[in-house]
């Protein structure tokens, strides 16, 4: 199964979707367990989930049995079901399944649709980093001889079975009379074969063979591919009277069709036989039919052309030329990247005035009141800890003398923090103005089509509100601005009119930007002639969001349930480990113990003017501020420091972060480790990972209380593939199995082996 959420536009009107992309082998009871677990954050604000079933079969929707929807209807109660397949090789939504919730309609339905493809294809780019950008003078020299500064490798999009089924399933139209694939290059093979092979299994009757060929390299015209080019075309044209699918990865100007059809016209095929298109569109005027228009950037990253390299007034621009058979640079360098403190600096006064409060652990879940799971947080952040400490008491109070007249109305989540947030406002509003102003707990005031008792009179009072009058909407903890968005739809559904005042308690945005583009989303009132809504927050610090897929605790959890199956029993001192894990779900925050060290070993603290935070720290405040700053470095391009692939230059954390000299602490060693991925740390080049393999083993042997301490979260670092699997000497086993580390070390990298 594969889900991602999504927003849709249409008018004023904004609905917050979940797709789903259920699997042959994946029944609804599973996929909505699934959901239930890993979405709910996502659930708990969607207007709307969109489910395609299998796509290697079509069906028809009069058919669809609403028995095997039951369980995501029970897990989803109020949340309007449909269901995205094809039939005749056409692309179509169901109304609502799911029965007393009111549904979308159809012509927002159809504007869906025609959206689903684009919001399926960017994710798929986007998730696999298949944007190559350049900065500075640079410039890459596409395969077709033009110039440009960001191009789409979109052979990187193949990185799963769920790319490659959705591409196929978006492609159906297009094979419909199809009898032969050719691919402009091998770099997108895997998705034309896969199309070939789902094709027989979808129209068995009459697509029971097609063919898949490709050439060898993009055709640029010249005479050394003309042979090639000509016997695959002539091939995938023999043996049938369908259509050949000639599929190009992205096409800016179309010039690289116009070559391969003049080509067919010159060796006398007939051209009505060929069919093009491009998966990806760049440029803004095209005639070729294409499945996903980029054309006005993804990703933060546009597609201007040029027939000439730009000239800027740094100077002449450095051509990069992308291989015309692999569409990768020709030329690579590595660019070790230190963290400094310019880059901590952004997160140094959060984490200083919150240090010792007990806001920051790891590894944990967050509930509503009922004790319903929301979702997995790797870092957590729980105001309760520090409503009435300072400095967050005082800052918040000061953010509601800003508000001019009472609300007449304070919304908040069904949560714990949530709640005592709301009732420290009602109570500092109480002492203001001299109201006692009404707190609703509600997860999204998605009240159409509930009319039962306790949903009747909440929606009386929110049309009897006036557009004068105005609702406080408050939260304890924003990460991707969703509740907020959902709050702000429901109310329009509702038919409020007046102004709306979001206040929360701490913003945590994966960039800054995130933030103030939620602000200025947030803010708009029509007409604008009236007072705008308002958007502020106590505080704001940027960190990663990972639920249980990209939580290192969960993954160091995954690594000791996956040894448990082959080797029992672990090794005790791994076995207490696992279950501390298991604890810090909801009934032990893991706070100083979040990385793992024997209690025989020195303890990981962290010494005087650390670039992070001033000691005293925990582990996990370490962590979160290391955190934050890798974040920015991740999606911060004004960073000089930054870590986003601008070919040539590969950037890669240096092996001085974790295991040089830029940082003496464990503890902050532990971090970068922890908080860091695979691609950040391994190097590009075999002298590079030689490097990191060294210095690993001399970490291990060290005799240095405080280096050797990082041993546990070395090798789990390994059985994570963060490190190369270590080649450890009879000489330095024996020394790590004094300290107590022999089952750990047999059992860790074994599991980096069964796992490569």
């Amino acid at each position: 199964m594969h889900a991602f959420p999504f927003d849709f536009h249409h008018g004023e009107q904004i609905l917050h979707g979940l797709f789903v992309d259920r699997a042959a082998h994946v029944r609804y009871g599973d996929l909505a367990d699934e959901l239930y677990n890993r979405y709910r954050s996502d659930l708990s604000v969607a207007s709307i989930v969109i489910i395609r079933p299998p796509v290697d079969r079509a069906f028809d929707p009069r058919t669809v049995q609403l028995d095997e929807l039951k369980p995501v209807f029970d897990r989803l109660p109020h949340v309007p079901i449909h269901l995205l397949g094809s039939q005749n090789f056409e692309h179509f939504l169901t109304p609502n399944l799911n029965a007393g919730v009111q549904g979308i309609d159809a012509v927002t339905l159809t504007g869906l649709l025609n959206e689903l493809k684009r919001f399926e294809l960017r994710h798929y780019a986007v998730d696999a980093n298949a944007l190559l950008r350049t900065t500075g003078t640079r410039v890459f020299r596409a395969p077709s001889g033009k110039y440009c500064r960001t191009f789409i490798r979109v052979g990187s999009v193949q990185i799963h079975r769920a790319a490659l089924d959705g591409f196929f399933f978006w492609l159906l139209p297009w094979l419909k009379d199809c009898q032969a694939i050719v691919t402009e290059t091998w770099t997108i093979s895997s998705i034309a074969l896969n199309a070939g092979r789902l094709l027989g299994r979808y129209a068995p009757a009459t697509h029971n063979r097609c063919e898949v060929d490709m050439l060898s390299e993009y055709h640029d015209g010249s005479s050394e591919l003309v042979p090639d080019t000509t016997s695959v075309l002539r091939r995938s044209a023999s043996g049938g009277s369908g259509k050949v699918l000639v599929l190009i990865s992205s096409t800016m100007s179309g010039t690289l069709v116009g070559r391969l059809q003049e080509t067919i016209d010159r060796i006398g095929l007939e051209t009505s036989r060929f069919d093009f298109g491009a998966l990806y569109n760049l440029g803004k005027n095209q005639n070729l039919k294409t499945l996903c228009d980029i054309s006005d950037g993804i990703g933060g990253g546009t597609f201007e052309c040029y027939d000439l390299p730009p000239a800027d007034a740094g100077g002449t621009p450095e051509i990069i030329d992308i291989d015309k058979r692999t569409y990768f640079p020709l030329r690579v360098q590595e660019l070790p990247v230190l963290v400094r403190k310019p880059t901590a600096d952004a997160g140094y006064t959060f984490f200083t005035d919150y240090r010792g409060s007990g806001l920051i652990s790891v590894h944990r879940d967050s509930f509503l009141l009922n004790r319903q799971r929301l979702r997995h947080h790797a870092i957590f952040l729980d105001v309760l800890n520090v409503m009435k400490k300072s400095p967050f008491t005082e800052r918040f109070a000061q953010k509601l003398t800003a508000f001019e007249r009472c609300p007449s109305l304070i919304v908040t989540p069904p949560h714990p923090a949530g709640i005592a947030i709301a009732d420290q406002a009602q109570k500092l509003l109480a002492a203001r103005f001299g109201c006692n102003v009404t707190v609703v707990k509600h997860l999204d005031l998605n009240l159409s089509g509930q009319l039962d008792e306790p949903a009747k009179p909440l929606l009386d009072l929110l049309k009897g509100l006036s557009e004068r009058e105005a609702i406080l909407v408050i939260d304890d903890v924003s990460v991707t601005g969703r509740r907020l968005s959902r709050y702000q739809l429901s109310l329009r559904e509702i038919g409020y009119s007046g102004r709306i005042h979001y206040l929360v308690g701490i913003a945590r945005p994966e960039k800054r930007a995130d933030w103030d583009h939620r602000i200025k989303r947030l803010r708009l009132r029509q007409p604008k002639t009236l007072p705008q809504h308002t958007v502020d927050c106590v505080e704001c610090v940027v960190l990663p969001d990972w639920d249980e897929s990209r939580c290192p605790w969960c993954r160091e959890r995954d690594i000791y349930r996956r040894l448990s199956t082959k080797h029992r029993p672990l090794a005790p001192h791994l076995a207490e480990r696992a279950y501390r894990l298991q604890r810090a779900h909801d009934a032990e925050p893991m706070q100083a113990d979040a990385f793992f060290k024997l209690t025989s070993e020195a303890e990981m603290r962290l010494t005087p003017n650390s670039i992070f935070l001033p000691q005293p720290a925990n582990d996990a405040e370490v962590f979160a501020a290391v955190a934050s700053a890798l974040q920015d470095m991740r999606t911060n391009l004004q960073n000089p420091d930054h870590l986003t692939l601008t070919y040539p230059e590969i950037p890669v954390l240096s092996v001085e972060n974790y295991f040089g000299a830029h940082f003496n602490d464990s503890v902050i060693r532990a971090s970068i480790l922890r908080a860091a991925i695979r691609p950040e740390l391994e190097r590009p080049h075999a002298e590079g990972e030689e490097e990191r393999h060294r210095k690993a083993l001399e970490v291990l042997v060290s005799q240095a209380g405080d280096v050797n301490n990082l041993t546990l979260e070395l090798l789990l670092a390994v059985a994570s593939h963060k490190l190369p699997i270590l080649k450890i000497s009879p000489d330095q086993r024996l020394i790590l199995e004094a300290r107590g580390y022999g089952d750990a070390i047999d059992l860790l990298l074994s599991a980096a082996q069964d796992n490569l």
